[in-house]
């Protein structure tokens, strides 16, 4: 039973996941094509050079991906990867202390008066700021929502931005939005046209019409994240089924434009 873990773990996942790829008479452009993926992070994923992608909970996603695409084994590379995944613990460093006499140096008394003086000018100025400007009634920061939704934690997300299909809103719709927020006394700055519901860990990237990247950000269970910027937009959302999108207040399905749990798609 022993000798037969050790074998598994000396396999490791990007040499299985290439053997698994050649079998399957596949190049590494092949599966960067299916997984909707690079080149470069396919080959960082075959490498195990896994600080090159996004984080963890992407590079298990893209393994579970690979494998189901070239037949490989799911379990057993996963459990690899948890192996692989797991910080190895340094060994400790010991110092020999016997007969090593140790002196105890005191700062100047002087030094350490600068070092109280120079803190009060530093601390002083931003308490007296904060006294005289915390019952003003300061705006929010940019990206902060006034009025998060019951039994919802609200992701605050300044406007950021990638996508091919097309899901259009009715003009009515977005007559309606408008007049809403004009209506509103207060500013929300954390509302947009485009709305994103977290059932479950995902990621989502949208560009807008410029080309620019307007929003690129992790969530998860329970989060809301609005999305502000010039259509028409370009998205692209990880684990598409943890995701639920509303544009100008009116559902977008996911379901026609996702290929292996990714979504891509425009809406303007």
């Amino acid at each position: 039973m022993v000798e037969g873990q050790s074998e598994n773990v000396q396999l490791s996942v990007g040499s299985m996941l290439v053997s698994a790829r050649q079998r399957a008479g596949m190049s590494v452009a092949d599966m960067a094509d299916k997984l909707k993926l690079g080149m470069r992070q396919v080959e960082s994923l075959e490498a195990g050079r896994y600080h090159d992608l996004p984080g963890e909970l992407f590079v298990r996603g893209f393994v579970r991906n690979y494998a189901r695409l070239v037949g490989a084994d799911e379990q057993l590379l996963l459990q690899t990867l948890n192996y692989e995944l797991k910080p190895q613990a340094a060994p400790a460093i010991v110092a020999e202390s016997e007969n090593i006499a140790l002196r105890s140096k005191k700062l100047p008394r002087w030094v350490i008066g600068l070092g109280v003086l120079a803190l009060l000018v530093l601390l002083v100025p931003t308490l007296v700021y904060y006294g005289l400007n915390r019952d003003m009634g300061l705006p929010l920061p940019k990206g902060i929502m006034s009025h998060p939704e019951a039994g919802q934690k609200t992701v605050s997300l300044s406007p950021q931005v990638h996508g091919f299909a097309t899901a259009t809103a009715p003009a009515a719709s977005q007559m309606h939005a408008a007049s809403s927020v004009a209506s509103s006394a207060v500013v929300n700055t954390a509302t947009g046209p485009i709305r994103l519901s977290f059932s479950g860990d995902s990621w989502v990237e949208v560009y807008d019409g410029m080309a620019s990247r307007v929003f690129y950000q992790m969530g998860h269970a329970s989060e809301v994240a609005y999305v502000n910027g010039a259509p028409p937009f370009n998205l692209v959302v990880g684990n598409a089924s943890a995701v639920s999108i509303t544009f100008h207040g009116q559902p977008v399905d996911l379901a026609p434009f996702t290929k292996v749990s990714v979504a891509r798609l425009k809406l303007q």
